[in-house]
């Protein structure tokens, strides 16, 4: 940094003195600063602004204060100084005229040095100082005039400092002094919305910005009016899709900015997707039919894909064109890809996955349930007549599959779920042993055939009891790593806490002895009172403590000490959930480790109704910046509990002015906390969150794809189809666009089944939308739309066919109903032993009320399939209690409830047979 020279600084003083002399405001300073003679004042000045460039902090604190003190008789000299090269006194300069400006006065002496230090050197951390002082004003000042430092309150690293911000203006009882910072630091999006949630004032608009005014429109409501200002393209998408103006899109200019201006095949199936998308049937079919049509009197050739229709054909050869990389015609692909999708066009897709990566197409087809397809693209005979053949081939392909990447996609361990969804259970083992077998023989590939494969595809559900029994084989030949994602694998609900109850499991329970590790950790699982017996708290007690213990030694976590809390909660042991959770890992692992667990007991105390033990372990994790919104939340309701109503109310609002970036993972975004929220049931908290993680999710990003997933699925726990459809469809309309970014991750890797299950469920909750509105004809479209797309969904007709029967539509009802009928008997004819396809029949009887006597082999047949589903357990209870059998019913839902305690809606359905309700 440059310093003044003796020869330059001094010239410089000379000037300053000299517009000092001239200045006729020196005798009369207006801050109550001490008044020279302008003799005296040339002196002081001059030692002072020599001392604000001294190498010693000590002596630039003496030098500012004495310039303070000199008030309006130094701001000449300061002005000038202001621009010097020197970014030190440039800056300190810059300071003191603020100080004038504002009319801040020299305090005590304490404050007033405190003061200096925090404004010499400005950063992040010393305007939050400043604000904690009081000087709210100074800070924001400061903070605008400086871009760097603005800049600096954007970065990850300062995210405490800035909720720091938050904390001190509830301190000084008055929240909305941070408010300027924030619309200083924080996005134009952000900032609007947060006003129209809160009640904020925003400043006045300095200049005639068409994008900012559209953008508090936009989140006041307001959209219309947003909409007529004249904005960019990159404004104007999300506000139409987040603000689901569909009917905008029938514009062609909307289209234009969404999917660009070139005329191609791909983009005039983009717009026919958006003429549907805007309400217009008519038009759109007219515009697929000119796209799909042979062009310049060209015929497709009838031999090549005799299977498909004709627009088919042509679409297939345009897939071919444009998915060979040579032609450089990669966004056309993917943008046809994607309008053939939503619009329900899946044949020509599953005919070019089949020509070019048969382990996609596989995936596409088994999503679909069309185990014949799938199994052809991996060479395998629908049969299964050659099973031992390919088995041996595999034993050769999966090495080498994963020496090309080690994070591949095995084959085989999704074929082995399929074979045991269709009772081939014994194929599927011995397909399980030969993944085992490869991962024993090459350690280094050990972890990505358990963790990324077999664990991912069968350690829960239907396979789960065949994947176990594999895995405890192998079990002592893994290395320690591996032992410990095949556990975490099994119990996700342990997650690292899993290894030390397996180590720690006792051998003696309840009279039988040497039990498996694996038999007890399922019962702790599942929170077998029963089979602990008689001691059951002192065994429970003994294996969590010892587990405790344990983890102590090591690097114990949070969410270790969390889960095993849970353990004791799911037995009703409260009181050891609180031991457990006592443990301060400052004093284990260091004063850097915040207490996160805390919060786990603060919560179980505001259900004892106990507020200020909740109140002292919360008022620890704020003081040491703990900047996770659940605490907030729990917060609030202790205070509500203890009556603190006001203050409340000042820190819920607070919530929505601290640091949420739904671009950073860092456990406070907002897509983050509504998934927080959603697993343990709190819509209402989840939906807070949700929406603005769906509003400010970048465009066609994979941000908003997940936001809208999360979002939609709470919409529709509250029975919101409308909102529900608008805000899937969000993300799908923007996936149009040729450059998107969603669609280059989902097709790039192979996850377009991904993307169809996304459009299946928007036509799904848009056709139970135009039901419940009366609009049956497009409801008809929607669902026509929706088969195509996933043909044994039977949730179509569970939702559908009681709406229909009760709008007197009938004959829509009937014909939903034999449709899926036709579908799943087809199935099961082809594959009996399908046991999704046994149950997903039985469970639409069910829930239509319909062939019960029909049902009850099915889901019978089901259960015995998979004795251990919960899900399968659940059709059969239903069954039977549909059919007046309620003691046989309530005893299903009993296993059920023991299989997997953790659903509410286990339990739920437990009270409802007790009570006779339907």
């Amino acid at each position: 940094m440059q310093r003044f020279g003796g020869f330059v600084l001094g010239w410089w003083l000379a000037t300053a003195a000299s517009s000092l002399r001239a200045d006729e405001q020196l005798a009369q300073p207006e801050n109550g600063g001490t008044v020279l003679s302008s003799a005296g004042v040339e002196a002081k000045l001059e030692a002072a602004l020599r001392s604000l460039t001294s190498l010693t902090f000590q002596a630039r604190r003496t030098a500012f204060l004495q310039l303070w003190e000199l008030g309006t008789q130094a701001l000449p000299a300061l002005r000038l100084a202001t621009a010097s090269e020197n970014r030190q006194l440039a800056e300190m300069a810059s300071s003191l005229i603020l100080l004038n400006e504002l009319q801040v006065l020299r305090g005590n002496e304490h404050e007033s040095n405190r003061l200096v230090e925090l404004l010499n050197n400005l950063n992040s951390d010393k305007i939050v100082g400043m604000c904690e002082l009081g000087y709210w004003e100074l800070a924001t000042r400061l903070l605008l005039n400086n871009q760097e430092l603005k800049q600096e309150f954007g970065e990850g690293f300062t995210e405490f400092a800035r909720n720091r911000l938050v904390d001190a203006a509830l301190a000084q009882g008055e929240l909305e002094r941070v408010w300027p910072i924030v619309l200083a630091t924080q996005s134009p999006e952000v900032t609007s919305w947060v006003a129209n949630k809160l009640e904020l004032e925003l400043p006045e608009l300095a200049t005639d910005d068409q994008e900012l005014r559209a953008v508090r429109l936009y989140f006041a409501g307001e959209v219309q009016q947003a909409l007529q200002l004249n904005l960019a393209p990159n404004r104007l998408i999300p506000m139409l899709t987040r603000g689901f103006q569909w009917e905008e899109f029938l514009k062609p200019e909307v289209q234009s900015a969404l999917i660009g201006t070139s005329s191609t095949p791909a983009t005039h199936a983009a717009r026919a997707v958006l003429m549907e998308m805007g309400g217009d049937w008519v038009q759109a079919e007219a515009k697929w039919n000119e796209v799909l049509s042979p062009r310049d009197g060209a015929e497709t050739d009838q031999n090549d894909a005799p299977e498909l229709d004709s627009q088919s054909r042509l679409a297939l050869s345009l897939l071919r064109a444009w998915g060979d990389p040579l032609r450089g015609r990669q966004l056309e692909h993917n943008q046809l890809i994607v309008a053939l999708l939503m619009s329900g066009r899946v044949a020509p897709i599953e005919r070019f996955l089949e020509e070019t990566n048969g382990s996609w197409a596989y995936s596409f087809y088994a999503a679909r349930s069309n185990f014949a397809k799938a199994f052809e693209q991996l060479g395998l005979d629908p049969s299964l007549q050659d099973f031992d053949q390919w088995l041996e081939l595999q034993n050769r392909l999966v090495p080498n599959s994963l020496a090309e990447s080690e994070r591949s996609d095995l084959d085989a361990a999704r074929v082995a779920a399929v074979l045991v969804g269709l009772g081939e259970q014994a194929k599927a083992e011995q397909l399980l042993k030969a993944l085992a077998k490869i991962a024993r023989a090459q350690r280094e590939y050990e972890l990505v055939i358990w963790q990324n494969n077999i664990m991912r595809w069968l350690g829960r559900h239907e396979a789960r009891a065949l994947c176990m029994q594999v895995a405890t084989e192998n079990f002592d030949f893994m290395s320690e790593e591996c032992q410990r994602a095949v556990l975490e694998g099994f119990f996700p609900e342990f997650k690292s806490a899993a290894a030390e109850l397996f180590t720690t499991a006792p051998t003696n329970v309840n009279g039988l002895q040497n039990l498996s590790a694996w038999v007890l950790l399922e019962k702790l699982h599942t929170w077998d009172r029963e089979f602990f017996g008689a001691d059951v708290e002192y065994v429970v007690s003994q294996w969590l403590r010892n587990a405790k213990q344990n983890l102590m030694h090591t690097q114990v976590t949070s969410e270790q000490l969390t889960k095993l809390s849970q353990v004791a909660r799911g037995f009703g042991y409260d009181h050891l959930a609180l031991e457990i959770l006592s443990s301060d890992l400052r004093e284990v692992n260091g004063d850097e480790v915040l207490n996160v667990h805390w919060l786990d007991a603060a919560e179980i105390y505001l259900e004892q109704f106990k507020p200020q033990k909740a109140l002292e372990l919360l008022s620890v994790l704020r003081s040491h910046g703990y900047n996770f919104q659940p605490a907030y939340v729990c917060e609030v309701e202790a205070l509500q509990q203890a009556g603190e109503y006001a203050k409340a109310r000042e820190l819920d609002r607070s919530r929505w002015l601290r640091t949420l970036d739904e671009s950073r993972h860092n456990g406070a975004s907002y897509s983050d906390m509504s998934q927080y929220f959603s697993e343990r049931g709190d819509i209402k908290r989840t939906l807070e969150y949700a929406e603005p993680a769906f509003l400010f999710a970048e465009t066609s990003s994979r941000f908003v794809y997940w936001a809208a997933a999360e979002y939609a699925s709470q919409l529709e726990e509250l029975k919101d189809y409308q909102r529900a459809a608008d805000v899937q469809r969000a993300p799908l309309v923007e996936a149009l666009q040729p450059y998107s970014p969603l669609v280059q991750l989902l097709i790039g890797n192979g996850y377009l089944g991904n993307l169809r299950y996304a459009i299946q469920k928007e036509r799904l909750a848009r056709g139970i939308a135009c039901i419940e509105q009366g609009d049956f004809d497009a409801a008809r479209r929607h669902l026509v739309v929706s088969k195509r797309l996933q043909p044994q969904d039977i949730e179509v007709v569970v939702q559908c066919y009681p709406r229909l029967i009760q709008s007197g539509e009938t004959v829509f009802a009937e014909e939903l109903f034999n449709d899926y009928e036709q579908t799943l008997q087809e199935q099961l004819e082809a594959w009996p032993n399908d046991s999704t396809a046994l149950n997903n029949l039985a469970w639409m009887y069910a829930r239509c009320n319909r062939k019960l006597e029909e049902a009850l082999p099915l889901a019978k047949r089901g259960v015995e399939l998979a004795p251990n589903s919960p899900v399968f357990l659940d059709t059969l209870a239903e069954v039977k209690y549909r059919l007046g059998m309620v003691d046989e019913a309530i005893e299903c839902m009993r296993r059920c409830v023991r299989l997997d305690p953790r659903s509410t809606n286990y339990r739920g359905n437990l009270v409802r047979f007790r009570e006779g309700r339907p």
